[in-house]
C-alpha cells in the first residue's frame, strides 16, 4: 500500500505531460550518432595503444643503449681502409654484459609478441 501511494502522483504528473510526436528520422539519426561515438572510442584506443607501443619502443631502445653505455662499449672508429672482420669469441670477462645483451634481445622478441597478439585481436572483431 505504500508503494501504490508513492507511485500515484509520480502516474499523475506523467498523464498530465503532453505527447509528442517523435521526428520520423529519430531512429536513424540517434544509431548515427551511437555509431559516431564507437568509432570515436575506436580511434581514441587506437591512438592510446600507438602511444603505448612508441613509449615501450624507446624504452626498450634506451635499455640497449644504456647497457652499452655502462658496460663500456664503444665503437670502433671507421678507418679509410676497410679491413676483413674478424670474429672472435667473447672472453669471460665480457660474459655477464653478453649476456645481458640476449637476454634483453629475448625480451624485446617476447614484448613485441605480445603487443601484436593484443593488437591483432582487438582489431581482429572488427
Amino acid at each position: 500500500m505504500i508503494q501504490s501511494e508513492k507511485q500515484d502522483p509520480f502516474k499523475e504528473l506523467f498523464r498530465q505531460l503532453p505527447t509528442e510526436q517523435l521526428p520520423a528520422d529519430f531512429r536513424s539519426n540517434m544509431m548515427h550518432q551511437i555509431m559516431g561515438e564507437v568509432e570515436r572510442v575506436k580511434k581514441r584506443n587506437e591512438r592510446w595503444m600507438l602511444v603505448a607501443i612508441v613509449a615501450a619502443s624507446l624504452i626498450f631502445v634506451g635499455l640497449g643503449i644504456g647497457a652499452f653505455y655502462f658496460m663500456g662499449f664503444t665503437l670502433p672508429e671507421v678507418s679509410a681502409t676497410f679491413k676483413t672482420p674478424s670474429f672472435e669469441l667473447p672472453s669471460f670477462s665480457k660474459l655477464p654484459s653478453v649476456l645481458y645483451l640476449g637476454i634483453l634481445t629475448l625480451l624485446l622478441l617476447f614484448g613485441d609478441h605480445k603487443i601484436r597478439r593484443t593488437y591483432f585481436k582487438k582489431h581482429k572483431e572488427e
